[in-house]
This record gives structure tokens, sequence and C-alpha cells, in this order.
């Protein structure tokens, strides 16, 4: 039994010692390998026997080499794969097994016609540089890379398009620049990427267009510069969000329209000598709570800045804003601001609070120039709309903005229906959305359908967004969110007395209710 376990225990250790061995001999370069001459490329298998794996960098530079064929064992570069400067290099076939690598330069090859010898390449994950190379025209020979954190294409002049990557799926910052016959991004699909660092497309003079990126919908630094033949940025649909943007020196784009879907700019945004770009209709969307500067500069046929949103932060004279050399009404931050006063009337808030048997409306407005009246409209159990009230006076004025409130005395059982009707100094009438406040017989205490010794029950027409239960002095003691037409309250932990309760309705109709437990 004794020598049965001895025997066992050697082969354990036969074995592991084995494997140990093996794996020592199908590793190398721990320190790093500088390749300098043909002769050690092709003794390469000879000096490192079995090694598939590089653990440090592979550096290949200014070298005289014509062939990388002694490579052809390796699959792995754990560090940096350097090959630059290789001016009699005509083809890399000997990296045909390469499938990974952390950070990959390819630069100055100029006798590379193609990178097919990188079939194999499945991920560069820290960077994929290729830069400098005068003969390649496409990307050809990467169709099996999936990811690179980075991904920088440029100075390639025979480059034309980026066929060979089409199977990329993230990066994490993508720069193509100076690519002097690049027409098309042919290729660029980031199947997978929602959101990128940096996107640069810039000085590529025959570009005409992007390309679709449907997946893609935030970026933090965002630069298309001087691509002088780009006519829109067509591909950008599905952005959302960007943190700094940067538009300069297209001279042929005419609108920058798909980015009309995008919400937020958080920092900075730069329009800057395009000389055709008429509109810029697609940032009236855009929250500029969080802008640090606004720049529109030199876009000599852009003549209309007076968005809402763009009014809002030229408001404020702390905002930082360069506004310059565009078309008349948009030539300075002064005769933007003056079109700003004249802009259309607008409804910013409208609303309803049930309190017991009153209903009260208020609403919010702005930029009432070209008004001439607002009428507050009910409509009764014969679905006739009438007039109960004209206000032509707010009870309160602040920082631009009306503020409005009537008190509804008699409104009917069952649903009760508002809107609001403006009317222009033109005689042109535009109406709001209808709000509905429902009234039960008995009053309002009846959104109590049910109530025990431990809880009561909220019911309602519409959904219950939330609700506040506060004291007799104003204390709240219970708060929450439903979410639903019926909502169960606990209340067995609350003192017997009484309480008001006020409920948030998602058609904007507030309920308050005193209520005795």
């Amino acid at each position: 039994m004794q020598r049965n376990s001895i025997g066992t225990s050697f082969l354990v250790l036969f074995v592991s010692m084995t494997s140990f061995i093996n794996s020592c001999f199908t590793q190398c370069g721990v320190g790093g390998i500088v390749i300098s001459r043909q002769g050690q490329v092709d003794s390469f298998s000879y000096n490192y026997p079995n090694c598939h794996r590089l653990l440090g960098n592979l550096e290949i530079v200014n070298t005289d080499i014509t062939n990388l064929d002694g490579f052809y064992g390796l699959d792995t570069i754990d560090q940096t794969f350097d090959l630059r400067s290789n001016y009699k290099l005509t083809q890399i076939e000997g990296l045909k097994n390469l499938k990974y690598v952390e950070t990959f330069l390819i630069s100055e090859d100029t006798l590379l016609t193609h990178l097919h010898g990188l079939r194999n390449l499945l991920n560069s994950s820290n960077a994929l540089s290729i830069t400098y190379m005068p003969k390649i025209a496409n990307l050809n020979g990467l169709e099996r890379l999936k990811n690179t954190r980075q991904l920088v294409v440029a100075y390639c002049p025979s480059l034309i398009n980026l066929s060979g990557i089409d199977s990329l799926e993230t990066v994490n910052t993508l720069n193509v620049v100076n690519n002097i016959n690049l027409d098309t991004l042919l290729g660029l699909s980031l199947s997978n990427t929602s959101g990128v660092d940096h996107f640069v497309i810039s000085d590529c003079p025959k570009l005409r267009s992007l390309i679709h990126l449907p997946k893609l919908e935030t970026i933090y630094d965002m630069n298309i510069s001087n691509n002088p033949n780009l006519v829109n940025i067509n591909g950008l649909d599905s952005i959302r969000r960007i943190y700094y943007m940067k538009i300069s020196g297209n001279s042929h784009l005419e609108d920058i329209r798909s980015l009309s879907r995008m919400n937020f700019v958080d920092f900075n945004i730069q329009i800057i000598n395009n000389s055709i770009l008429s509109n810029i209709g697609a940032l009236a969307n855009i929250d500029m709570s969080e802008l640090d500067s606004l720049v529109l500069i030199e876009n000599p046929l852009l003549s209309y800045c007076q968005y809402p949103n763009i009014c809002d932060y030229l408001s404020y004279a702390n905002n930082d804003a360069r506004i310059e050399g565009n078309a008349n009404h948009c030539e300075d931050r002064s005769s933007v601001s003056v079109l700003c006063q004249l802009l259309p009337f607008k409804l910013l808030d409208f609303n309803a609070t049930l309190d017991q048997s009153k209903v009260t409306l208020t609403w919010i407005t702005e930029n009432e120039s070209k008004l001439k009246s607002i009428s507050l409209e009910h409509q009764d159990p014969s679905s006739s709309w009438n007039v109960i009230d004209s206000m032509s006076i707010p009870y309160q004025k602040l920082a631009g903005k009306n503020y409005y409130r009537f008190i509804h005395d008699a409104p009917h059982q069952g649903d009760n229906n508002y809107q609001l009707r403006f009317e222009d100094l033109a005689g042109n009438s535009k109406y709001s959305q209808v709000l509905t406040v429902y009234l039960k017989t008995t009053g309002t205490v009846e959104y109590i359908s049910k109530q025990t010794k431990n809880s009561f029950w909220l019911e309602s027409p519409s959904k219950i967004s939330s609700f506040i239960l506060f004291d007799q002095i104003g204390r709240v003691v219970k708060s929450g969110n439903g979410h639903s037409t019926l909502v169960e309250v606990q209340c067995a932990d609350i003192p017997s007395g009484l309480y008001f309760l006020r409920l948030e309705l998602e058609n904007k109709i507030n309920i308050s209710i005193k209520l005795f437990l």
C-alpha cells in the first residue's frame, strides 16, 4: 500500500515537472527580443524551439529584413510588437499564426502592399496602429480581428477604404487621419460598440460620407475636421450623448441632421469654418445645462442660431460663447440674443391638482410677445368645450417665465377634461394637451378603496406615480412609489389621527386627500 502511494506521488511529480518544462520551452522572450538582421529571423525557431508565446516586447525597427518567415510558430505576443521602418520588407506571411498581441505598431514598412499575413489575428487588446504605409489600399488580412482598444489608421496615401476589418466589434478609440485617397469608411462596422472615448475622422480630402454605426450611442471626444469633400455625417443617427464635439473645416458639409436624436453635449461644442453649412437645427434638442463652451465661428451661410436651448444658454452672461463670422442674424452673440427675445410663445408646464372637490390648474409660459390671449376650457358632460376663464395677467413673473393659476370650484362627477387655448396676434390658435381629473361620486375620499387596521389601499383610474403622507404639522410620515392603479400602504406603525395624503398620478394630476387613521 505504501509502495503504491510512493509510486503515485512520483508519477504526479513527474507529470508536473514535464508540464513545467514544456511550458518553459513554449514561452520565450521574457525580457523582450530585438531583431535587427534577417539571420535572427531565420534562426528564431532554432534559438527558441517550440516557442509560441513571447512574454515581452518584439522589436523589429529600421532593418533590411525582407520577410518574417521564422516567426511562423508564434501565436501570442504579451506586450508590444513594433514592426517599423523596415524598408525591404515585402511580406509578413511568417505571422500567419499570430492570434493575440497587446499593442501592434505597423509603420513605414514602405514595400508592404497588404496585410494578408495577419489573417488569424483575433485580438490586439491595447492598440492596433497602422501608419505611414504608402502602398496598402485596404485592410484586407484583418478579417478575423474582433477587438482592439485603440485603432489608428493614418498617413496611408494609397488607402481607399477600410475593408478587411468588417468583423471588428469593439474599440474605445478610433483615429482615421490624413489618408489622402480614402473615399469611404466601407469595412468599419463596430457591431458591438455603444460608446467610444475618441472618434476622430480628419484630413481625408476625398472622403464624402461616413458609414452607418447603429450601436454607437456615446462619444466622449468627437472630432470631424478638414474633410473638404464630406457632404454629411449620416451614419451617426444613433448618437445620444457627446462630451466634446468639434466639426471644423469641412468645406462641403451641408448639414448635421443625423445628430438630431442627440440629447446631451456636456462640455464643449465647436462648429468652425464649414463653408456651406446653413443649418444646425440638429442641436435644438440638446440639453445644454452642463455645457462649458459654445463656439460657432466662420460658417458664412449659417443665419439661424436662435434655438430655445441656445437662447437659454446665452441668457446667462457667465456662460462662455464665441459666435462670430457667420451670416446675418448669427454674426455675433449680441445679435443672436436680440433674436432670442422674439421667439415664438412656449408652454413650459400645465398641471392639475384635485383637493377634495376643487381642481387647481397651474401653467407656465414664456415668450408671450406675439400672444393675444390665453383661455382655459373645460369639457362638460355633453362633450362641449366651454371657456371657464380668460387669463391676461400672470400672478407671477420670474426669469422670463409667466406663472398662472385658476381654481375650478364646481367640477362635475366623473371625468373632468381641461385644456388651454392660445391665440396669437395674427388670429392663429393652438391648444395644450388635455388633462383629465376624475371626481368620484362621494368626493376624493374614494381614492381610498379599502382601509384596515394595518393598511389602506390607494386606487385611481390613472397609474399612481408616488404618494406622500403628512401629519398635521407637515412632517412626512410615509412615502413611496406606485406605478400602478392599485397601491397598498402599510400603516400599522402610524399613530391614529388626521393625516393629509398627496398623490401624484402619471397623467400629471395631483390629488390631495384628508385621511383619518
